[in-house]
């Protein structure tokens, strides 16, 4: 497990992609909402998710390619 910025584990899974979808997956006490959203400015765009969120913990996916989770840091398998 590598430790990482929401920022840094973006760059490292879309590598020069303009466009990523992204699907957030919000679980509170036992309910879960699905937010979907399309990052056309990745890097201005994303890095505001990350800090919109930072206080709650989000599984996202990209493209079904990588999961991580979003909770103040992101974290990925690698």
């Amino acid at each position: 497990m590598k430790l990482m910025t929401g920022l840094e584990v973006l760059s490292s899974v879309v590598k020069d992609a303009d466009t990523v979808k992204l699907m957030i997956r919000e679980t509170r006490n036992s309910s879960e909402t699905i937010i979907h959203a399309v990052v056309e400015d990745v890097e201005r765009e994303f890095k505001a998710v990350c800090d919109k969120v930072a206080n709650n913990k989000f599984s996202v996916f990209i493209d079904g390619v990588k999961q991580f989770t979003i909770n103040g840091v992101a974290y990925l398998d690698s």
